[in-house]
């Protein structure tokens, strides 16, 4: 008889077992859901989104927020994001896609009631979502809802950002979304691209050139000269939704990696007029692919004895793209006095890489 128990409780453990099998207790999902595109594998992720992101990079983003959410029926919430890295002097993000209007979400910032955009599809199809506007960005005071009521603004000072008041630039920045119509929803989902900050824009000062589309004029007077996404290091870089009893919901900005290759740089003078021209051609061989942004500044000096006695700047209108493989360049020196043919002259070209602080010479010794 206590055998027949015994194996008796074994069956029913084996079948409590089996039916756990068949229908396992799943965990319940967040809330609250952050996703981001990993260009390297082609996939929506929670967590790192790979190397495969340049400067100038838009990097999309999904957020979706359930009925069950303390943001649920909220009349705004806000995300912020890290923006400046004070020991790099490096800026992540400096803009966000606005594209799209009533009739057609483009790219920018959207909602939907739908599902996730899946895997493969880094930006919306037509008629996923619908456009949300950026007042900043059209120049307009809009009232209409939903509508994003700032998308650059310096995170206040004592929330986390640890930046004092009036400091410039803030460690971190945000957006909020206004007016989401919850009533008769059971989710919804924010798309929104973010631009990775382009190193030949802040480090030569030319912020207040960046379309408004991008940052709403936000650094139209900013004048101090920083550094863009490549001098960020480490990752810590997120973003960050902004609303008290939610918990820590963030999702990662991704690194700028590249592997940069050095240039070569050679040139030829071809020949001399009347003693007071040096003319010939500068050559520039860059073996980084198309997707690796390489700037730089050229200048072409004719110096005798170490004193420069005549030069020309390639890029005077400043720094200036140079493309993928080999390029020439033709540049004519005057020279400020007459040629001395008693002199030993070098003609020297000087190309410094923007972004990496890199300088390259090539120099020809040539007489009169």
């Amino acid at each position: 008889m206590k055998t027949k128990t015994v194996t008796a409780l074994l069956m029913l453990t084996s079948l409590m077992l089996c039916l756990g099998c068949v229908n396992p207790i799943g965990a319940a999902e967040p809330s609250e859901r952050f996703k981001g595109y990993n260009k390297e594998r082609d996939k929506w992720v929670v967590g790192n989104l790979g190397k495969d992101y340049v400067e100038g990079d838009f990097v999309s983003y999904q957020l979706r927020i359930d009925k069950t959410s303390k943001i649920w029926e909220a009349t705004e919430f806000s995300i912020s994001f890290n923006f400046h890295q004070p020991s790099s002097e490096a800026i992540y993000v400096d803009g966000f896609d606005t594209s799209g209007d009533a009739d057609d979400a483009g790219t920018g910032f959207q909602w939907s009631t739908g599902e996730f955009l899946p895997d493969g599809t880094e930006t919306p199809p037509v008629n996923w979502g619908t456009h949300i506007p950026t007042p900043e960005a059209d120049g307009s005071d809009l009232t209409e809802e939903p509508r994003i009521i700032n998308y650059m603004d310096a995170w206040p000072p004592g929330t986390g950002d640890g930046t004092p008041l009036g400091s410039a630039p803030a460690k971190e920045r945000y957006f909020t979304v206004y007016g989401i119509p919850w009533e008769g929803k059971t989710h919804i989902i924010l798309f929104f691209r973010a631009h990775l900050a382009l190193n030949v824009v802040w480090s030569e000062g030319l912020e207040a050139g960046l379309p408004r589309e991008l940052d709403g004029d936000e650094f139209e007077d900013w004048e101090v000269a920083w550094h863009g996404a490549s001098f960020a290091t480490g990752s810590s870089r997120h973003f960050y939704l902004q609303v008290e009893g939610v918990g820590d919901k963030t999702i990662p900005i991704p690194m700028k990696i590249r592997e940069y290759l050095d240039l070569m740089v050679s040139k030829n003078v071809t020949s001399t007029s009347c003693g007071h021209i040096v003319e010939g051609t500068i050559t520039i061989n860059n073996p980084n692919p198309a997707d690796v942004l390489v700037y730089a500044t050229i200048l072409d000096e004719v110096l005798a004895d170490g004193v420069v006695k005549g030069s020309e700047s390639l890029t005077a209108g400043g720094p200036m793209l140079i493309p993928s493989g080999v390029t020439t360049y033709d540049y004519s020196v005057t020279l400020t006095e007459g040629a001395d043919p008693n002199k030993a002259y070098t003609n020297r070209v000087t190309v410094v890489v923007i972004e990496l602080a890199r300088t390259y010479y090539a120099e020809v010794p040539f007489n009169f």
